[in-house]
């Protein structure tokens, strides 16, 4: 429960804080407008990291246990932030960013206690405590510069720094480190609460402080993994994790040094660039970026602890990969590859069926999904066993809000909490249905396949209907390709918690209830009453 908590918690706090404050960030002038380097043609708020810290704090400060590692890394967090904030506002200059990230950088090593101990190939075994810890430092600088300039694009450094905190996280699982768990859980839990507003057209960038602070968190808990949670853990685990941002701002550096520019000149040499004027759409060049870290994330995770020349020519040949993608003189031959893609894909997505078979599609499919997620929840009510009368008191307490809701803003389109409260039934309701594996195996299978069986509906059939309303992101896709992922995972599906089973469940709950409240098949008044009666039932249940 306080894996699922924190991850609750960080979710929900990134949503309700991202509203106030895109309502007032034109007055407080974060608003990012449009220039000759970047993508997008209007202003848009960059409060998405303002959002993010606050809710990963709250997801993390009261679960992750006391630990020089947790002082160090608030510490960071905490200095990084007044520096981001007022660069996301006044627009620092790049030195006192850099003097920022230097400050943020030394706290953490130094009260985090988590340093570079040995580096591979190296004939003695540690190296000097002051070679130690400043290398650390230049290594979490760099990391935090390379996720801050890989933000070009909707949705591309939030969706990768999560696929690197999903792989620490496992492995951190895996090691038995709760604290480091918890660390990247939470900032799963807020990329989540962000990444719903920033897919592509963004309705909210995360801004400076969202960018650098991913990429403090992903190196710290990298750091941390192999330096002291698992020892075993090959020292060039956090560099394979993160060669995607570290080699493409390593080539734009380069370049720019080449040409005799400075490397902190701003331009369109990134690799996400390149994939944009080889013909591919924005959504195309993210989507590719994802698949390309998950291929390299699972690469990282298999090779992690076999030996460091293994992980070294892996790591030579994505640098090969991505300098090919990022080289000027290959444009053609990959462009042709674009173009030849993009016309099968037009002639197939020719082929499906308008009219009535839509409409048949579109209300079979609304229909299908909600009796699934009935039936979950039904079944769960019924079978399980657990109780809790905190969590039963939250229901009720829930339960009024949604029936208030219900009662005196019947007539209104949206509600501020809406989405909220219903994250949160989904999380009552895993938590409901985590003894279910023991207690009634074939009951908690059944559930699993019919509530697999509908997640999988969504996907296939959805793109046939025609519906406007709701259409898969790259963030969706991101999340879709975990579930799978976590389910088969023998590490994270033993008894007696079967956490990756219930990630799945949490995960495919949220997807399925995103697309009933979307889809507008449902009347908003009859999702309200169903919302009331689901969290009326839990508290029950909870509490006898």
């Amino acid at each position: 429960m306080t894996y699922l908590s924190s991850l609750l918690f960080s979710l929900l706090g990134t949503i309700i804080l991202l509203t106030p404050l895109r309502r007032f960030s034109v007055v407080l002038k974060l608003v990012d407008m449009p220039n000759a380097r970047k993508v997008h043609a209007q202003g848009i708020p960059r409060i998405g990291g303002i959002a993010m810290v606050p809710a990963w704090l709250l997801g993390a400060i009261f679960w992750v246990p006391d630990s020089p590692f947790k002082t160090g890394l608030l510490g960071a967090v905490a200095i990084l932030f007044v520096f981001c904030v007022l660069d996301d506002r006044y627009e620092l200059h790049y030195a006192m960013k850099l003097l920022g990230q230097l400050v943020s950088s030394v706290i953490f090593v130094k009260f985090g206690e988590v340093s570079i101990l040995a580096l591979p190939f190296l004939p003695f075994d540690l190296l000097p405590v002051f070679v130690s810890e400043l290398l650390t430092v230049i290594v979490i600088v760099a990391v935090i510069n390379a996720m801050n300039l890989i933000d070009g694009l909707d949705g591309l450094a939030g969706g990768t720094a999560m696929i690197v905190f999903c792989v620490v996280a496992i492995l951190a699982y895996q090691a038995n480190d709760a604290g480091l768990v918890i660390v990247c859980i939470s900032a799963i839990g807020s990329l989540i609460g962000f990444l719903r507003y920033n897919g592509h057209p963004a309705q909210i960038f995360m801004g400076d402080t969202g960018s650098q602070f991913l990429g403090l968190i992903a190196v710290s808990s990298s750091l941390y993994l192999t330096q002291k949670a698992d020892l075993s853990l090959s020292p060039l685990f956090p560099l394979l994790l993160l060669s995607v941002p570290v080699v493409d701002t390593c080539l734009v550096f380069a370049k720019r040094l080449y040409l005799g520019h400075s490397p902190f000149r701003a331009d369109k040499r990134h690799i996400h660039h390149r994939l944009l004027d080889l013909g591919l759409s924005h959504l195309q060049v993210v989507i590719v970026f994802y698949i390309f870290q998950l291929a390299i994330a699972c690469g990282a995770f298999l090779l992690g602890h076999q030996h460091d020349a293994l992980l070294l020519g892996y790591f030579l040949l994505v640098t090969a990969m991505l300098a090919y993608i990022s080289s000027i003189q290959k444009q053609a031959v990959l462009r042709e590859l674009v173009v030849r893609i993009r016309g099968y894909s037009r002639s197939s997505g020719a082929i499906l069926s308008p009219g009535i078979l839509r409409r048949f599609s579109f209300l079979s499919l609304n229909i299908a999904v909600a009796g699934v997620l009935l039936v979950f929840v039904a079944g769960v009510s019924i079978y399980s066993s657990i109780q809790s009368r905190d969590v039963a008191l939250l229901c009720a307490v829930l339960f009024l809000v949604s029936a208030g809701n219900s009662l005196f803003l019947r007539h209104g389109k949206y509600y501020y909490l809406e989405k909220p409260i219903n994250y949160i039934a989904a999380t009552v309701v895993v938590f409901c249905a985590m003894k279910l594996p023991l207690d009634h195996p074939w009951v908690s299978r059944l559930l699993f396949l019919g509530l697999s069986s509908g997640f999988l509906l969504v996907l296939f059939l959805n793109p046939f209907t025609g519906s406007r309303y709701f259409r898969l992101t790259p963030t969706d896709l991101l999340l879709i390709s975990a579930v799978p992922v976590v389910s088969t995972i023998s590490i994270l599906n033993e008894a007696p918690l079967y956490v990756g089973r219930h990630i799945s469940e949490l995960i495919m709950l949220f997807f399925m209830i995103e697309y009933l409240s979307e889809s507008h098949f449902f009347r908003k008044s009859t999702l309200r009453h169903v919302q009331s009666l689901v969290f009326f039932t839990l508290s029950l249940g909870l509490f006898f």
